[in-house]
């Protein structure tokens, strides 16, 4: 898998507690995770409506060396311990407000 494209109305990635996920866990060969309305230069992008990422959602996604900069939108509640923990691919996360 090389590209996921997320729907706009997405509230949760992995468990409604946050404590389980693991929905993207080491897919190292990601392009992008963007959702349907996005540029097609986007390389990371969440949907306006997420509430709930869960644990390890993230976790060593994209190629090791990337330059990911995440922006979590302020509709999310609940972050998942390692939800983004990585082999070096994101270099910035941002909580919007």
């Amino acid at each position: 898998m090389t590209g996921v494209i997320l729907p706009n109305t997405l509230e949760v990635l992995g468990d409604e507690d946050g404590a389980s996920g693991s929905v993207f866990n080491g897919c190292t060969g990601l392009q992008f995770i963007r959702t349907v309305d996005s540029n097609e230069d986007i390389v990371f992008e969440l949907p306006k409506s997420l509430r709930v990422i869960g644990k390890q959602t993230f976790k060593n996604t994209f190629p090791k060396g990337s330059d990911i900069i995440v922006k979590i939108p302020e509709s999310v509640e609940i972050i998942g311990s390692e939800a983004f923990y990585s082999n070096s691919c994101f270099s910035q996360i941002f909580i919007e407000h």
